[in-house]
């Protein structure tokens, strides 16, 4: 602590001839000026930007964004303490090209800045797997993922990361006042290089992988499903007319996994983007630059724009993720409407909009029932046709049945009057006999 201490006070006395510097090589009065300018509409963009996320995730009452309303939240949160607690602190060490405060301060303005980066990318990771679960197991999720336990997923994140960026302030790693482009307290990279590899592994390498393997495994589970239903459409060709419209309805599911894709892998392309960058520079910059007076090696402009690009990830996040959720940019219109008032003809133009993809998705839903209802009419007449002739063919054998069965009653009754008139025929020719017989007696 007392090897900080002093590195902090040099580090004031040392920032006192910052002005004597170069202008090719440090700060101008108009670069000076540019910068708190660039600063403060940073400032501005990221507490609005954050804040309309925050009203928007607890406004949303979908499925898929009330799952991750908790992780939204801690991403938000630790956004704006950084927007309203480091920024500031950054402006006014700018404006007056030295550290204004205690050490004391410079300390706890370098471990709040550690923590909130920290916290965004892992809560960025919790919504990465939290998506891959309900996508990959489904019916699993409900059951075995429940508010609570991701209250508690936050929390540990919370602690991790605050064990983490406390590393400094008790001995391993170092934290000084940076007078460079953007004059901050912050991690000292060259003097812990253990500290450093350790925070950049666990803060930024295992975060970032595991939201490279959940966006993986969702684009995989995506592709399977569109498989799945393109050969489903090939088992239809029969029913063209009726498959044209309802492979709409079937494709919704891998489409909303589609955009759960897109929303991960905008708000994670936009941490890398913005970070890699700066830890690219810092890592060349504790490799090369020497450490005596190393401000008279670093280029300004490459610095500031990199150190300005990290510190633009806390606008670019949260625009990135009401852009690629549609529940909250409909959150986000409404609220527009309400705080700030529409134009007439936008709100007509939205609503006549709206009312005309309902119309028409209702016309297609119509139209579908309507085709299978004649299908299942005609179904219904060559049931009937095909029921009819089966009954004519049946009843056509029942009368040729009958008809041969009378035949044969017929020709069996012929055959006994036949049989009857021989025996009358014998009788009378036995009476003839019996009476001539009689006759010859008597004489």
């Amino acid at each position: 602590m007392k090897k900080n201490t002093s590195t902090l006070e040099e580090s004031w006395d040392y920032c006192i001839d910052c002005l004597t510097y170069d202008s090719e090589s440090y700060l101008s009065l108009v670069s000076i000026s540019v910068q708190e300018l660039l600063l403060s509409i940073l400032f501005v963009l990221s507490t609005v930007a954050n804040s309309i996320l925050l009203y928007v995730a607890s406004k949303s009452r979908t499925m898929s964004s009330s799952n991750t309303k908790i992780f939204v939240y801690s991403l938000s949160i630790s956004h704006l303490i950084s927007s309203l607690f480091v920024l500031p602190i950054c402006i006014s060490s700018t404006a007056s090209l030295r550290w204004p405060y205690n050490h004391v301060l410079c300390e706890v303005e370098a471990f709040i800045g550690i923590l909130v980066i920290l916290t965004a990318l892992y809560s960025l990771t919790a919504v990465s797997v939290d998506r891959y679960l309900t996508i990959a197991h489904p019916f699993e999720y409900p059951a075995r993922v429940s508010t609570l336990g991701k209250i508690f997923v936050i929390i540990g994140v919370w602690v991790f990361c605050a064990v983490l960026a406390l590393m400094p302030v008790f001995g391993w790693g170092e934290i000084a006042f940076q007078p460079q482009a953007l004059p901050v307290c912050g991690l000292r990279w060259r003097s812990y290089i253990s500290y450093s590899v350790v925070l950049l592994i666990l803060g930024f390498l295992l975060p970032v992988t595991l939201n490279a393997l959940c966006c993986y495994r969702i684009l995989l589970i995506v592709r399977e499903q569109t498989r799945k239903i393109d050969s489903r459409k090939e088992s239809f060709t029969s029913n063209s007319d009726i498959y044209v419209n309802v492979s709409d309805i079937r494709t919704s599911k891998p489409r909303h996994k589609l955009n759960i894709f897109k929303l991960i892998f905008t708000a994670v392309g936009s941490f890398v983007i913005c970070w890699v960058p700066y830890i690219v520079f810092q890592t060349w910059v504790a490799a090369t630059v020497q450490d005596t007076r190393p401000d008279h090696e670093i280029p300004y402009i490459q610095e500031f724009a990199v150190s300005y690009l990290a510190a633009a990830n806390c606008f670019l996040n949260p625009i990135g993720i009401i852009i690629t959720n549609r529940d909250y940019k409909r959150k986000l219109k409404k609220l527009m409407c309400k705080r700030f008032g529409c134009f007439k003809e936008a709100i007509n133009n939205s609503r006549s909009n709206s009312d005309s993809s309902v119309v028409r998705k209702t016309n297609q839903i119509q139209n579908i029932f309507r085709r299978l209802s004649h299908l299942y009419a005609h179904n219904i007449n060559e049931t009937h046709i095909k029921s009819t002739i089966n009954n004519a063919n049946s009843k056509r054998v029942d009368e040729d049945a009958r008809s041969n069965k009378e035949s044969s009653v017929l020709a069996n009754i012929i055959e006994d009057i036949r049989i009857v008139d021989v025996n009358i025929k014998r009788c009378g020719s036995i009476m003839s006999m019996g009476v001539s017989l009689h006759g010859a007696v008597t004489t």
